[in-house]
């Protein structure tokens, strides 16, 4: 019995597969890898999207940070009261304000003359990201007379107690 060459033989199995395969030798293996490449651009895509959000959200919280930094310091300034707030004019260098973020603060105080005397504007500004960002507040503190500062510690002392101010 004479079985006919070997190539003979898979050439027959391969037209059976071709013809199993709608004629197309191979397609499936081409489909194959274009769902692969596909999926592989999904999942870049996706990872940059993670890494963009990431970034936006820490972003986001180091401003939010920073302007209750600025807040704070303006709030501070107009406590102390319009006498002692020109040795709180000062710039604090990154790694002095908080121990989670790098933040640099300076508050300026400037008097403003035109608007009339006895009144101060409060400006601070905050940097992070090595200078690259920054935000700032402002307030205004205004100059009391002897009296109206007396009057209105009487009026606090008297809240606190619960007592009538005393009327003069």
């Amino acid at each position: 019995m004479t079985t006919g060459t070997s190539t003979e033989g898979w050439r027959a199995r391969d037209a059976g597969a071709s013809a199993r395969l709608g004629g197309e030798c191979g397609a499936h293996t081409v489909e194959v890898a274009l769902a692969i490449f596909m999926f592989g651009l999904m999942a870049c895509g996706l990872v940059q999207m993670g890494y963009f959000t990431a970034n936006s959200s820490r972003a986001r919280q180091a401003q939010t940070e920073a302007q209750g930094l600025a807040r704070e310091r303006v709030e501070a300034v107009k406590t102390a009261g319009y006498d002692a707030a020109d040795s709180m004019a000062v710039t604090e260098d990154y790694g002095r304000i908080t121990a989670g973020r790098e933040f640099r603060r300076q508050t300026a105080l400037h008097e403003d003359r035109e608007v009339g005397a006895g009144m101060k504007t409060v400006a601070v500004t905050v940097w992070w990201d090595g200078g690259k960002r920054s935000c700032s507040a402002q307030g205004y503190l205004l100059k009391q007379s002897q009296e109206a500062a007396t009057d209105s510690a009487a009026r606090t002392a008297a809240a606190s107690t619960g007592a009538p101010p005393s009327v003069p």
